[in-house]
């Protein structure tokens, strides 16, 4: 870990938003467990594979952007053996309604996606604040899980393997999030819903959502 991100963690302004993350989530009943789709998650592991390797296939000249649509074709092939479309039972967790903010994905501008996020900080403040209650809850119990917005190729295989954890822009929920800077969104997993968010990662050829240790 770099030395900028630790000044970050270990800033009065992350840290006390990181607190108020923690326990605005522990203040939600929440669930990991989610019916079993292991053939399903093999299959959206594959197609994530092949599409790792379309990305960086693509990279290269001529041949190589060749052999990018060969490997987005059968990608494509092993996806349409899935229903992507399939209900995703825990997609309304930690997403309140006094939180909801415009979509990450809505715009290119990093100042805007700053804004954003400052504003869901700002907002669970205040309801925090009115709601008065006090709680206690171990920093250690959970994750923090990095989000860049510019890789994002919105494939929508995270969202389907995590059941809903990361929406179709593999934006995590938005009562998790902590603080944007340098053009990553920093957000906080608790422990119960670390496997979802796991299953999301593995099938994320961009590799735009990971944990930050």
């Amino acid at each position: 870990m770099g030395s900028e991100v630790v000044a970050l963690y270990e800033s009065e302004a992350f840290c006390r938003a990181l607190n108020e993350t923690i326990v605005w989530c522990s203040r939600h009943a929440l669930t990991g467990k989610t019916e079993d789709h292991r053939g399903r998650l093999a299959l959206l592991s594959e197609a994530g594979r092949l599409r790792s390797l379309a990305y960086r296939a693509e990279q290269y000249w001529f041949a190589g952007k060749i052999l990018a649509g060969i490997y987005s074709f059968r990608a494509n092939r092993v996806e349409a053996m899935v229903d992507l479309n399939l209900v995703r039972g825990l997609e309304a967790q930690l997403r309140s309604s006094d939180l909801q903010p415009s979509s990450l994905a809505e715009t290119h501008k990093k100042e805007e996606r700053r804004e954003i996020v400052r504003r869901v900080v700002e907002k669970r403040r205040a309801l925090s604040q009115s709601d008065r209650r006090e709680s206690q809850v171990p920093r250690n119990d959970g994750r923090l899980l990095l989000y860049f917005p510019v890789e994002n190729l919105a494939d929508g295989a995270a969202q389907v393997a995590s059941n809903g954890f990361f929406d179709v822009d593999n934006i995590p929920p938005w009562d998790t999030w902590v603080h944007y800077s340098d053009r990553t969104l920093v957000s906080w997993v608790p422990q119960i819903l670390i496997p979802l968010a796991q299953a999301g990662i593995d099938v994320n050829p961009e590799e735009c959502i990971r944990w930050s240790d």
